[in-house]
């Protein structure tokens, strides 16, 4: 999306959508597809780089059934609060954070003024979570 706001804001596209349709998506002149990883080539990756890997929103996907493999390969965190994680769900990420040694993080899904309803400091996330997550590199 950064791009089609700077396209947007520049006057070369009236909507995001146009963007897309232009320049940016599939079959448009400036489409780059994106790279696919397995995730534990992403996380071996994050890892080299110097970096923490953490599961996003979780209880989007219903995929804890992944969640043995990602450990293995070595994930840091699970995101527990999320603005779509209701408190059902930040205590059951918070149990698996503490079942599988995980830092439990979380964050406002933040992605652009003109993308969503979200702000940045939305969910309740502990200090200490930056402090834990460090300790993880």
């Amino acid at each position: 999306p950064h791009v089609a706001l700077a396209l947007l804001e520049a006057g070369y596209v009236d909507t995001f959508d146009q963007a897309f349709g232009r320049y940016l998506g599939q079959r448009a002149p400036a489409f780059v597809a994106k790279p696919h990883f397995q995730p534990e080539e992403a996380i071996e990756l994050i890892r080299q780089a110097g970096g923490v890997s953490v599961l996003a929103h979780p209880g989007t996907a219903n995929r804890d059934d992944l969640l043995p493999r990602l450990v293995a390969a070595g994930l840091s965190g699970i995101e527990a609060w999320h603005p779509k994680h209701g408190p059902g769900q930040v205590a059951h990420y918070r149990r698996v954070a503490a079942e599988y040694d995980l830092v439990p993080s979380g964050g406002s899904d933040f992605h652009g003024a003109k993308v969503g309803d979200v702000r940045i400091g939305m969910s309740d996330v502990p200090g200490s979570t930056l402090d834990d997550l460090l300790a993880r590199r």
